[in-house]
């Protein structure tokens, strides 16, 4: 594999932000243009990464490059900052990287790269935040993948805040941090990352109509019967395990028997386990 790292200017983003590309390698004995002409519109993977991470993470610590030799795949290796995959507007010029993703990104992709564009040829996964973020935009967007991996991550309970609908930003930025009311994903409470994340909607209610609220879309794109094809690991020292199990258990009760759950004995949330979770998602995606 041959990496590309290129710079686009977003207006989306209201910056220019990085981007990676992973292409296979052309042969010594082969013309470039012939090559990527008889392999064109090749599969895509979308990988994204996870929170204070970026693009290179993958392939600076796990073996992704030699995972993906042979393999006639193009991944597409954004950098999102700590985003969460949604819009910001409210910060600086606007960091809207949803928008970039669908409107800018995914385009410029079909158009200027050998990718195609069928759904059955594109999948999205992702480790941590970055497992989220497959999620939201898999949930949203079941027309345009074929799978969904999530690593380490899972659908977000967000009962504890259903009550709340119509509390504002202002009045969650205060009274969020009352973990009597407000439980969190991982008790107690939530901490400052999360609180911006629900408190960039103009209400609590605001948040949980977004596909940032990943329970409620999964159940959503689940009773439409779209739902793409799911693989969800998780290693079971990982705090992250609970809330894995909680979501089987909703798959359970919503009669999902697709999702292939793979929880690993014997790793936390670390690249020691998502150098092993990323070969098993291509595997398992055969891509």
């Amino acid at each position: 594999m041959v990496q590309h790292n290129i710079e686009l200017k977003s207006k989306k983003l209201g910056c220019p932000i990085r981007l990676i590309v992973l292409a296979p390698d052309v042969p010594r004995d082969a013309d470039p243009r012939e090559f990527f002409e008889s392999n064109n519109k090749m599969k895509v993977l979308w990988l994204l990464h996870g929170a204070t991470g970026g693009p290179d993470d993958w392939i600076q610590s796990t073996s992704l490059g030699r995972y993906l030799e042979g393999r006639k795949v193009l991944v597409v290796l954004p950098s999102a900052l700590n985003s969460d995959y949604s819009n910001y507007t409210v910060f600086a010029n606007g960091f809207n990287f949803w928008d970039y993703f669908l409107e800018e990104l995914m385009p410029f992709v079909y158009n200027w790269l050998p990718a195609s564009d069928k759904p059955e040829d594109n999948y999205i996964a992702g480790y941590s935040m970055g497992g989220t973020g497959a999620m939201q935009f898999g949930f949203a967007h079941p027309e345009k993948f074929a799978g969904i991996g999530v690593l380490s991550s899972a659908v977000r309970d967000v009962d504890d805040l259903r009550p709340y609908r119509t509390m504002t930003s202002e009045q969650f930025r205060v009274e969020g941090t009352d973990t009597s009311r407000f439980v969190g994903t991982y008790p107690p409470g939530y901490n400052s990352k999360e609180i911006n994340m629900i408190a960039k909607y103009p209400t609590v209610g605001d948040y949980l109509d977004s596909p940032e609220n990943t329970w409620d879309r999964f159940i959503d794109v689940q009773k439409s019967g779209k739902l793409p094809r799911m693989y969800v690991t998780v290693g079971m020292e990982d705090r992250c395990f609970g809330r894995v199990k909680k979501f089987m258990k909703l798959a359970e009760e919503l009669g999902e028997t697709s999702i292939t759950f793979d929880p690993v004995e014997g790793y936390d949330h670390n690249f020691e386990f998502w150098d092993v979770a990323i070969r098993k998602t291509l595997d398992f995606f055969e891509i």
